[in-house]
């Protein structure tokens, strides 16, 4: 099960799947761990039933406003359709695996339920009937053969961007890994709808992307926090990488550098000042200047432009 999920999800989100996609409650157990190797896999460190969320844990891929939205129109369309049916919980094991999987192997998650049961009486040293015992063998004879046919069938699932989306926030819908990816997915949409051409991150770019536009070349860093730690997440970011992006900026066609914050519990006032106070006291420290821009994120992931403001230490 382990490596069905390891290469399920090296396959569908990549290389930084944990990071992207780990749900909260996974990690607090991960970092926990304390037992065996600083070298031991990180889904070794996850106890047996926590390994079958990320297969069969169920989720809406559309919300309930959106729904109620869909459901004012008086004629829908094939996409229509497409979404109303998204509402329906789903988990990622029906979604992917349903259609190369045969029938009678798609009960994988109840027979891995029922092992677990077993197994934690053989865990605890509790005493087992014959029958269970024959039970146990035939279920891990059985959950082997489905895992071995699943995993050798990965590479006829076919992923795209919204799937990869969908799979990430199934995983961890409120983390900020999650949110983190849908802000930098979301503003480079916003400059992409703006005209703009995109350079993608690199190795030796200290940037998300950078955004062109005929002689504007700006180096973007997109961030994801919530509204109390909005002037601690800029200064961080700016104490962090000011020198970094300063240099890059000397060594290329760079005009500006941006830093774009995504609110997600944005409501103005307060927090703004608090940001501008701190910003004006760092500005003495910064070798050039940085163009701060402050959104959120609408109920469709888009992201809407709130504040803007530039810090120049020769202002």
């Amino acid at each position: 099960m382990r490596r069905l999920i390891a290469r399920f999800m090296l396959i569908t989100v990549g290389m930084e799947w944990s990071k992207a996609a780990m749900h909260p409650d996974l990690f607090l157990q991960i970092e926990n761990f304390k037992e065996g190797s600083p070298y031991t896999d990180d889904l070794q460190k996850l106890d047996f039933i926590q390994l079958s969320h990320v297969l069969f844990k169920k989720k809406r891929d559309i919300s309930l406003e959106e729904l109620d939205r869909l459901l004012q129109k008086t004629k829908f369309n094939k996409e229509d359709n497409e979404k109303i049916l998204k509402y329906i919980p789903k988990s990622n094991w029906e979604k992917y695996f349903s259609s190369i999987i045969e029938e009678k192997d798609i009960n994988l998650e109840k027979k891995w339920a029922l092992l677990y049961e077993l197994r934690n009486k053989v865990a605890h040293n509790r005493s087992i009937k014959k029958i269970e015992y024959h039970q146990i063998k035939g279920l891990t004879s059985d959950i082997e053969g489905i895992i071995s046919k699943a995993t050798d069938k990965l590479s006829e699932i076919n992923i795209n961007e919204e799937d990869r989306e969908q799979i990430i926030n199934s995983y961890q819908p409120d983390s900020t890994f999650a949110k983190g990816y849908l802000s930098e997915k979301a503003v480079a949409e916003y400059y992409i709808g703006s005209g703009y051409s995109l350079t993608p991150n690199s190795r030796d770019m200290p940037f998300d992307f950078i955004a062109t536009k005929g002689e504007e070349s700006i180096g973007v860093e997109v961030t994801a926090t919530n509204l109390m730690k909005l002037h601690l997440s800029a200064l961080s970011k700016l104490f962090k990488f000011s020198s970094t992006w300063t240099d890059y900026q000397k060594n290329t066609q760079l005009t500006r550098i941006r830093l774009v914050i995504i609110v997600i519990d944005y409501t103005p006032e307060e927090p703004i000042k608090r940001l501008l106070e701190a910003l004006g006291k760092f500005r003495e420290n910064l070798q050039t200047s940085v163009d701060i821009h402050i959104g959120k994120l609408d109920e469709e992931n888009q992201y809407i432009s709130l504040f803007e403001l530039t810090i120049d230490n020769k202002a």
